[in-house]
C-alpha cells in the first residue's frame, strides 16, 4: 500500500469528510509511509530504479543518502513473504560505506513518529555494521537502535522496529539513510514509519514587527510558533479571510491590493515592495503543518498577530522661491517643506540646472534645518543664462521636489549714458566678474556695421572701470555703444589623467596680457595621496600669449602631443590635487583640482565626472580658477570628462568672449544744440527760477483756461532721468510748494535739469524746453524712421493758418530755401481726420492741393503738427500765442 501517495488524493477528494474525521481522529497513530523497494528482474542501480518509478512510493525520492557508494537492487534472497521478483536493497560487504536513503517525506503534521525495517543477516558469525540517520534540515544525525540478534545468530530475515524519531524530524523534507560500513554486507527491506497525526499547530506566530520601513517597501518580521510553516497574509484593513485547510497558498511580495498572502514559508520575515507612500497596511501570520495541499492552519490570533505599520511618505516641499538677488555670477532662492513625511529630514536645499528638473545628481546647495522656510545662495553661474530651480527635500522614504522655477543671470550690461553735451556723453555699464578691462564699440549703426572713430574695440584698463567718456559726438544724431569685458585669469582648462605615463595638464592665458614665465613665475604642483605638502613642483618657462593655451606632458607619455614642456615630476593619479601657482611651496595659489590635505580614496567624483583615468575639459563659462585649495572639490560643477587616454583637444580650450548688450545714445533726446531747436525733457543751459517759467504766485505762465489743483505737479528731473524733486502748485496759497507746503516759487533749477508739468490723471500737459517759456507748448515725438512731429494742443478758438506765420523766411516761420514740397501742414480734426498742407515752391505759397491753402482755418478744438520729410529737421518754429 502506497500511504504516501494514496492518502493525499483521498483527502483531497473527501476534503469535507476528511477534514470531519481529521478534527475527531487527531492523536491517532497512522502509517506515513510503507516501502517494499518494488520489483527487479536482475540486479539494478538505485538510480535507475527511482527514474522508472520502480519504488513503491513514487512522490518520494530515492537515492544513496551521499555515502561514498550506493547499494542496488537485488531480487534474490527475498522475504519469504515476497514474490519471486520482489526487490530488496542490497549493501554490499565490500570494505566501505555502501548507502540507501528515502528523502522528501513531509512529517510535519505527525508526532511521535516511529521507524521500523527488515534486515537480512548475511554473515552467521557477525552482525553487520549499519547506521540509521536522519535529516534534521541542515545535516544528517544518527538514530538510536539495536540489533534484537546475536552476532551468531543465523542467515535470514530479522525485524528492526521501535526507532523513535525526535521532534527535529518532524518537518516537510525529513530524509532517511541507511549507510553500511565494514564488510558485512546486509539488505533492507519493508522500511515503515509510523505516527501520530497532530493537525494544526497548537501555536500561532505572535509578535509581528517591522523595519526598513521606507515609502515603497517594508520588513515584516514576527516570532515563530510550533507549526511546520506559515503563510502571511496584508490587507489595507484589519480584515482577513482565514486561509481553508487542504489548500495551499501562492504567495507574492510584490503587494497589488486588497487582501494579499505575500509570504509561503518556513521562515520569519518578508520584505513587501510597491506599497503607496503613507498608506497604512495590515499584517496577519497562520502557521500550519503539512505540505502542499495538506497543510492544516491555525486561525487564532495572538499577541501583535494582526499588527500594521504605515509606509513612510516623502517630504512636502511646498514652494520654491523665485529667483531674487540675481547677479551675473550668483542668485538666491529656496522653499518651504511644510511636512517632513513622518521622519526626520537628513537634507533640504535647492537643485538647479540649465536643463528643465533638476535634481540632487545635479548642481545643488544645501540649507540646515528640517521643516518650515529657507534660502539658499547660488554661486559660479554663467551670465545672460536661464537656469531652472527647485527646492527639494530628502528622508528616511525618499527626496521630494517643489515647483520648478525659472530666472535668468544678469548679463554683462551696458546701463544708460549720463552727462550728455553737444558734443559727447559718458558711456557706462555694470563691472564684470574678474574682469582686467573692457572694450567698447560705438556706432551709429544699431547692428555695428561700423564704428566711431577710435572706439572700435577701445582698451578700457581695469576690472572695476564701470565708464567712459566718448567724445567728438554730433549734434541731432544717434548713437549705439556695448562693451565686452576682458577676463583677467590664468587656469587649468584641460587635465588628462590617462594610462601608464599618458598624463597632461593644459594651461590657458587669460589674463588679458602675455604672460613672461621668466618674469612671472607660474609652478605646476602635485599634492599626492592627500598630502598637505607639495610632492612634485613644476616651472613653467617661455612665454605665454593672451588666449593661448600652455602644454605641461609626462617625459614618458605615448599619445604624441605636442607640448611646451616635459617633465618626468608630472606624475598624478585620481586621488592626488593638481594645482597652478605663483610660487613652489603653494602659498599663492591660482587655480586647483582637488582638495589639499584630503585623500578621497581613488578619486574625486560625481556621476560620470571623475579625477581617475579621465581627461577633463575646463568648462567655457569658468573664467576664474579655484584659489582655494581647501575647500570641498566636486569635479562636475566645473568639468566635462571623457574617455581615459583623450587628448585630441589639447591646445584648442575656447576662451569665452563677454559681450554686453548695446545702449541707445541719442544726442536729439538729452543733449541742448546751439540753435536752440526745441527738444523735450532737455536740460537747461543755464540757472532759471520756477517762476521764470510758470510766472509768479498768480501762476500766469500756466496754459489758459485750464484749472491747476495741488495734484498738478512740477517733476524736477536729472539729466540721466531719475527724478529731482516734485513740487505742486498750492491753489489755496496761490504759490508752488514742496512736500513740506514751503513756498519754492524762486527754487532755481540748475544746468543740466529738466522738468515736466503732470496733470492729476498721469497726463502731461506742459512741456518747457531749454528755457524758452510759452503759454502755449507743443509736444515733441520721435518717429519710426527718424523723422519728427511737432502737435499743439486743442485750439481755444479758430486760428487761420495765414496767422501761424508759416512762411519761409518768415519771423518765426521756416528758414529761407529750406522748405520742401514734401514738407507738410497737417491740420488734425480729433474727431474727424486730418487735413493736408504743402509749401509750393513756384507760388512760394502753401497749397492744399492745387487751393490757396493760406486761408485755411484751424477750427476750435482742432489741433496741428508740422512733419519735415524732406530732411526729418526742424528750424525756428515759433508757436502761436492764443
Amino acid at each position: 500500500m502506497n500511504t504516501q501517495s494514496l492518502f493525499p488524493p483521498l483527502k483531497r477528494i473527501f476534503s469535507f469528510g476528511v477534514f470531519f474525521l481529521v478534527s475527531i481522529v487527531s492523536g491517532f497513530a497512522v502509517t506515513i509511509y510503507y516501502e517494499k523497494m518494488g520489483t527487479v528482474t536482475a540486479t539494478t542501480a538505485i538510480t535507475t530504479h527511482e527514474s522508472a518509478n520502480g519504488f513503491d512510493n513514487d512522490s518520494l525520492t530515492m537515492s544513496n543518502g551521499g555515502a561514498t557508494t550506493p547499494g542496488d537492487l537485488r531480487n534474490t534472497s527475498n522475504r519469504s513473504t515476497d514474490g519471486a521478483n520482489d526487490a530488496n536493497i542490497y549493501l554490499s560487504s565490500t570494505s566501505g560505506d555502501y548507502g540507501f536513503s528515502i528523502e522528501g517525506i513531509d512529517a510535519s503534521i505527525y508526532s511521535g513518529m516511529s521507524l521500523s525495517f527488515y534486515y537480512r543477516k548475511e554473515s552467521a558469525g557477525s552482525l553487520p555494521t549499519l547506521a540509521v540517520e536522519y535529516w534534521n534540515g541542515s545535516a544528517w544525525v544518527a538514530l538510536t537502535y539495536s540489533f534484537s540478534e546475536a552476532a551468531g545468530a543465523g542467515t535470514g530475515w530479522y525485524l528492526v522496529s521501535g526507532i523513535s524519531l525526535p521532534v527535529g524530524a518532524q518537518h516537510s523534507t525529513l530524509k532517511l539513510r541507511w549507510v553500511k560500513s565494514g564488510t558485512v554486507a546486509v539488505r533492507i527491506d519493508e522500511v515503515t514509519l509510523t505516527g501520530t497525526f497532530a493537525g494544526a499547530p497548537s501555536t500561532q506566530a505572535s509578535s509581528v514587527t517591522f523595519s526598513s520601513v521606507s515609502s515603497t517597501q517594508m520588513t515584516v518580521g514576527w516570532t515563530n510558533g510550533n507549526g511546520s510553516g506559515r503563510i502571511v497574509k496584508m490587507n489595507t484593513s484589519n480584515s482577513f479571510t482565514s486561509p481553508t485547510d487542504l489548500n495551499d497558498y501562492v504567495a507574492n511580495s510584490v503587494y497589488g491590493g486588497g487582501e494579499q498572502v505575500v509570504y509561503n514559508g518556513s521562515s520569519n520575515t518578508v520584505t513587501v515592495t510597491s506599497l503607496t507612500p503613507g498608506t497604512t497596511y495590515w499584517y496577519r501570520v497562520y502557521e500550519y503543518n503539512g505540505s502542499g495541499s495538506t497543510k492544516y492552519y491555525t486561525t487564532a490570533t495572538a499577541t501583535n498577530n494582526p499588527n500594521s505599520q504605515a509606509a513612510l511618505s516623502g517630504p512636502t516641499v511646498a514652494s520654491t522661491n523665485a529667483g531674487r538677488l540675481i547677479t551675473e555670477t550668483s542668485a538666491r532662492s529656496g522653499g518651504n517643506v511644510s511636512s517632513d513625511g513622518g521622519t526626520t529630514i537628513t537634507e533640504r536645499g535647492i537643485v538647479y540646472g540649465t536643463t528643465t528638473s533638476p535634481t540632487t545628481a545635479g548642481s545643488k546647495v544645501t540649507a540646515t534645518g528640517t521643516t518650515g522656510t529657507f534660502t539658499c545662495d547660488m554661486s559660479g553661474l554663467t551670465r545672460n543664462t536661464t537656469y531652472y530651480v527647485r527646492a527639494y527635500a530628502t528622508n528616511a522614504s525618499s527626496t521630494s521636489y517643489g515647483p520648478e522655477i525659472t530666472f535668468t543671470s544678469a548679463p554683462l550690461t551696458a546701463t544708460a549714458a549720463t552727462s550728455p553735451t553737444a558734443t559727447s556723453f559718458t558711456a557706462k555699464w555694470n563691472a564684470y566678474p574678474n574682469a582686467t578691462g573692457y572694450q567698447l564699440d560705438v556706432s551709429t549703426d544699431e547692428n555695428f556695421g561700423s564704428f566711431v572713430s577710435g572706439y572700435s574695440a577701445k582698451a578700457i584698463s581695469g576690472g572695476s572701470t564701470t565708464s567712459d567718456s566718448v567724445n567728438g559726438v554730433s549734434v541731432d544724431t544717434i548713437y549705439y555703444y556695448r562693451v565686452r569685458a576682458t577676463i583677467g585669469a590664468m587656469i587649468i582648462s584641460e587635465y588628462v589623467m590617462g594610462s601608464s605615463n599618458n598624463k597632461y595638464i593644459e594651461i590657458c592665458n587669460g589674463t588679458g596680457a602675455t604672460v613672461d614665465f621668466t618674469t612671472s613665475a607660474y609652478y605646476i604642483l602635485i599634492y599626492a595621496n592627500g598630502s598637505a605638502t607639495v610632492s612634485n613642483s613644476i616651472q613653467l618657462t617661455g612665454t605665454l600669449a593672451n588666449g593661448a593655451k600652455y602644454i605641461v606632458e609626462h617625459t614618458s607619455e605615448a599619445l604624441g602631443v605636442s607640448a611646451n614642456l616635459s617633465s618626468g615630476s608630472l606624475n598624478f593619479n585620481g586621488n592626488d590635487a593638481v594645482a597652478l601657482a605663483r610660487d613652489s611651496s603653494g602659498t599663492t595659489l591660482v587655480d586647483v583640482i582637488g582638495q589639499i590635505g584630503t585623500d578621497p580614496g581613488t578619486e574625486w567624483v560625481n556621476g560620470s565626472v571623475s579625477t581617475l583615468s579621465k581627461t577633463l575639459r575646463r568648462k567655457s563659462s569658468i573664467t576664474a580658477g579655484d584659489t582655494d585649495g581647501s575647500n570641498a572639490f566636486d569635479p562636475a560643477t566645473e568639468w566635462d570628462a571623457s574617455a581615459v587616454d583623450t587628448a585630441s583637444d589639447l591646445g584648442s580650450h575656447t576662451v569665452t568672449t563677454l559681450s554686453g548688450n548695446s545702449n541707445t545714445m541719442a544726442t536729439k533726446i538729452i543733449s541742448v544744440p546751439a540753435n536752440g531747436d526745441l527738444y523735450a525733457t532737455s536740460p537747461f543751459e543755464s540757472l532759471e527760477t520756477i517762476n521764470d517759467v510758470f510766472g509768479s504766485s498768480n501762476a500766469s505762465g500756466l496754459v489758459a483756461g485750464t484749472t491747476y489743483t495741488t495734484a498738478t505737479q512740477i517733476l524736477l528731473l536729472n539729466s540721466d532721468g531719475s527724478t529731482d524733486k516734485t513740487i505742486f502748485y498750492d491753489t489755496a496759497d496761490s504759490r508752488w510748494e514742496d512736500a513740506t507746503l514751503s513756498a519754492i516759487g524762486t527754487t532755481t533749477l540748475s544746468t543740466g535739469k529738466a522738468f515736466i508739468l503732470r496733470n492729476p490723471n498721469g497726463s502731461i500737459d506742459y512741456i518747457a524746453f531749454s528755457g524758452v517759456k510759452r503759454t502755449t507748448q507743443p509736444t515733441v515725438t520721435m518717429n519710426a524712421a527718424g523723422s519728427y512731429t511737432l502737435v499743439t494742443h486743442g485750439r481755444t478758438s479758430a486760428t487761420a493758418v495765414s496767422a501761424l506765420n508759416l512762411n519761409p523766411g518768415a519771423v518765426g516761420g521756416f528758414k529761407q530755401g529750406t522748405v520742401g514740397t514734401a514738407d507738410k501742414v497737417i491740420v488734425v480734426d480729433s474727431a474727424t481726420g486730418v487735413a493736408t498742407a504743402y509749401y509750393n515752391h513756384a507760388t512760394l505759397g502753401w497749397r492744399n492741393g492745387l487751393s490757396d491753402a493760406s486761408a485755411v482755418t484751424i477750427d476750435s478744438g482742432k489741433a496741428f503738427y508740422i512733419q519735415r520729410m524732406s530732411d526729418s529737421t526742424f528750424d525756428n518754429w515759433t508757436m502761436p500765442s492764443e
